[in-house]
């Protein structure tokens, strides 16, 4: 118990930063499945990536676990005009820059005759709309959809001073409105997963008590559900409409639900969150501190950086240099895409750190959670101090 408390006494909880350094590698290793795979987005293909059992495996939990990690760190005691300028910067700001860099790099590869990411054809219309639209399907989705999901919990905690009943009203905005397509099926699938990460700082006591009680069930309910998981239940396939349709019942003049696909998202709900509160009590248990767990740390405090910097980087450049999909299937799951992932990582931590001695150019790039002042970074990803009431409050 002692430990856990000293790791809260911390500026930082480097085991959630090497959590985050785990969890960025996953996203490139299962980029690298679907990017180096020329059989692409054809889902009549034998090797369609989609299907791959490793790659089913990655997309269960690896974007939960951020949204969780964020709801973590997520505080209601700034003001509205704070945290909308924080998180702006934090998100909003890489998200335009990568956005417009992606939009020229598909620009260049249309130019070239190279392949697109999963055969997408380039038009200015498509990057305007992943540029707005909170499609998971498109580049960077993670940036403005945590930025969305961020600011929908931190109005309902403005408007309402009871825990559960923010939580109830921020439930109730995402799954019936869709404002005109803003709000989507991810804020519909992730909104709960931030708020249990939201939970895990409340109770973190409790959860470092029965710590181990935790990893075991969290690890049996994870495996049991991969057990049955298809990848057609997976969010980039699956979509999970408002749950009344109101263009049908302003026709009709009677509220007409629509519960298309509910099971399936309760499914991937809960294999999502038994998958993220595995990992985090797994880095939480087996942390210790050593030069190797040190540096990953480091590059965990990065993982904004290395997230857009490798949809140029593996998305697109190692994507047309690169295609082993006719190979072995198992030498391509296991020694293949996991060595262009280790590449890709430490690639875009070098090219991170290069960035990061122009200050007004990581901002750009980068945002504030970046921009490095005399060696120390700011902090956005600090724990929860013990005993302190940000610990007893959301």
């Amino acid at each position: 118990m002692a430990s856990e408390l000293n790791l809260l006494q911390k500026e930082r909880i480097e085991y959630i930063d090497l959590l985050k350094a785990f969890t960025m590698f996953c996203v490139l290793w299962f980029h690298a499945i679907g990017g180096l795979n020329d059989a692409g987005g054809d889902v009549n293909s034998d090797r369609y990536f989609l299907a791959d059992p490793l790659h089913v495996f990655f997309v269960t939990f690896h974007m939960p676990l951020f949204f969780m990690v964020s709801g973590f760190f997520f505080s209601s005691s700034l003001s509205f005009k704070d945290a909308l300028r924080k998180r702006f910067s934090y998100l909003i700001i890489p998200h335009i820059t990568w956005s417009l860099l992606i939009s020229l790099a598909n620009w260049g590869m249309t130019f070239l005759g190279w392949k697109m990411m999963f055969y997408k054809p380039f038009s200015v219309s498509s990057q305007l709309q992943a540029l707005i639209m909170p499609n998971p399907s498109t580049d960077l989705w993670f940036f403005k959809d945590l930025f969305l999901t961020h600011m929908i919990v931190l109005i309902s905690c403005k408007c309402f001073k009871k825990r559960y009943a923010a939580f109830a009203a921020s439930m109730l905005f995402v799954l019936l409105v869709d404002a005109f397509g803003i709000v989507g099926k991810v804020q519909r699938f992730m909104m709960p997963i931030f708020w249990t990460g939201i939970l895990l700082k409340t109770y973190y006591p409790f959860i470092c008590k029965h710590l181990n009680k935790i990893l075991i069930l969290s690890g049996i309910s994870f495996f049991i559900c991969l057990r049955f998981f298809d990848y057609r239940y997976i969010i980039y396939l699956v979509d999970f409409p408002t749950l009344v349709n109101f263009q049908q019942s302003f026709a009709e003049g009677k509220i007409v639900f629509d519960v298309a696909n509910i099971g399936i998202q309760g499914f991937r709900l809960l294999t999502a969150l038994a998958g993220s509160i595995f990992f985090f009590t797994l880095f939480q248990r087996c942390w210790r501190k050593n030069r190797v767990t040190s540096f990953l740390s480091r590059c965990g405090q990065l993982t904004v950086g290395i997230y857009g910097i490798q949809a140029i980087l593996l998305h697109r450049l190692m994507a047309n240099i690169l295609d082993f999909s006719n190979g072995n299937r198992w030498l391509y799951w296991l020694v293949i895409t996991p060595s262009a992932a280790v590449f890709a990582f430490f690639a875009c931590v070098l090219i991170v750190r290069l960035i990061q001695r122009n200050k007004r150019l990581a901002f750009i790039l980068f945002g504030s959670s970046l921009v490095v002042k005399q060696g120390i970074l700011p902090k956005e990803n600090q724990g929860p101090v013990a005993n302190s009431p940000q610990t007893q409050r959301v």
